[in-house]
């Protein structure tokens, strides 16, 4: 899909800006409704992410390789579907938009790990930072 190409490219480092995201809200206190709902009530923002930087850090524990992935993205906000109070509660949103985000790339990995892919180069950081590890592992 659109949305898994993007998220690929942004893991990969090899979007090119910017790249267009939306991403469904949920249910929030400081959202006054709006006639911008889709039909089920939904509210949604798009973004455009105007750059990104991707940081990845690989351990070895329990018999496993952990991979912790630290993104920083600067966005602009290109559409909402509810009315708030933005000077107000910029920084609430921030943080959930950085949530929802957060969640989409997990299930994406989680997605590509059960089709036993590596589109995203782990193994290459496993071999790099992790090779006595990753030398007993290489064949699973």
């Amino acid at each position: 899909s659109r949305r898994e190409s993007s998220l690929l490219l942004l893991l990969q480092q090899e979007a090119k800006p910017p790249v267009t995201f939306t991403v469904r809200m949920p249910s929030l206190p400081f959202k006054r409704p709006n006639k911008l709902q889709n039909v089920k009530g939904h509210d949604f923002i798009t973004l455009n992410i105007n750059d990104s930087k991707r940081n990845i850090k690989v351990r070895y524990k329990n018999n496993r390789f952990v991979f912790d992935i630290k993104m920083n993205l600067n966005v602009t906000l290109a559409e909402r579907t509810f009315d708030m109070n933005m000077e107000k509660e910029k920084d609430r949103l921030s943080a959930i938009i950085a949530e929802q985000f957060k969640k989409e790339v997990t299930a994406f990995v989680e997605k590509v790990k059960k089709e036993k892919l590596d589109p995203f180069g782990f193994g290459w950081y496993a071999r790099a930072y992790q090779y006595e590890h990753w030398k007993k592992n290489k064949d699973r």
